[in-house]
């Protein structure tokens, strides 16, 4: 009887996590987001957190400054309708700022820019106190970036600012965390038109390009970038906030569990 009993535990622990695995991550944003949402869900089917999806919830030239305002398509109104379409989202993926950014391009305001991001924040968490909210800076630009009439250089410097605005809201704000993304296509790719390689000790360098091989455009990475930034936050972040037994590994510790009891009960 005692053996039934414990397996029946265990049978009832096995489906609770995986019930668990029917999580929802929501990314909210601009063009940046649009693409992720989708890199990201690749990586997680690829990592097993298959019963996770990712609800796209971003669109292109999305500003802050249109995301914290009254606006029912784009703005707080939409945020609520959004969470209170889906409830089992525990997360929520938040790339914003950029566009407010490029449009005040030789001296962006990033405090105004971080106060609506903070407004943005606060309406997730007022709505749902149990989000956790994930929210990205922008890598380095690649060399294209003159077309915008300066320099890579000027640009990351310009950009800067914005990962120290990030970093302190995100410190200021429970259920918040802040990944400076910057350099990552560069590590990961080297920069190949300087001669530069992967992983070489040199890099991330504020002062040199994105490699052009990472950006479709000035300000957009390619596919292959967007899935070596997604990969980049499921290793940062989501892995331990999901923390679900893959599927197949918690099938072998249930089955580890039941011959370990067969046997103490063949034994006695």
């Amino acid at each position: 009887m005692k053996f039934k009993t414990t397996l029946t535990i265990l049978l009832i622990l096995a489906a609770a996590n995986i019930s668990k695995a029917s999580n929802q991550i929501v990314v909210f944003g601009d063009s940046w987001g649009v693409p992720f949402a989708p890199a990201l869900q690749q990586v997680l089917d690829d990592n097993g957190y298959g019963g996770v999806s990712v609800i796209n919830a971003a669109f292109g030239g999305e500003t802050a400054s249109d995301m914290s305002s009254a606006s029912p398509s784009r703005g707080l109104p939409y945020i609520t309708s959004v969470l209170n379409a889906n409830p089992d989202a525990e997360l929520v993926h938040l790339s914003i700022g950029g566009n407010d950014a490029l449009a005040q391009l030789s001296a962006p305001s990033w405090s105004s820019i971080y106060d609506d991001i903070s407004t943005i924040v606060n309406h997730i968490l007022s709505i749902r106190p149990d989000i956790q909210v994930y929210h990205t800076a922008y890598d380095y630009f690649p060399a294209s970036i003159s077309s915008f009439g300066l320099n890579y250089e000027q640009a990351n410097a310009i950009f800067a600012p914005g990962a120290t605005e990030g970093q302190l809201l995100a410190d200021a704000t429970p259920r918040m965390t802040f990944y400076d993304a910057r350099g990552l296509m560069q590590t990961q790719f080297g920069i190949p038109e300087l001669g530069i390689p992967a992983n070489d000790p040199s890099l991330p360098d504020p002062t040199l390009p994105s490699p052009a091989a990472s950006f479709a455009d000035p300000i957009h990475l390619t596919t292959a970038g967007y899935a070596v930034f997604a990969q980049e936050a499921f290793d940062v972040f989501y892995e331990s906030q999901l923390s679900i037994p893959e599927p197949s590994t918690l099938l072998l510790g249930v089955m580890a569990g039941v011959g370990l009891l067969a046997r103490r009960r063949r034994g006695r």
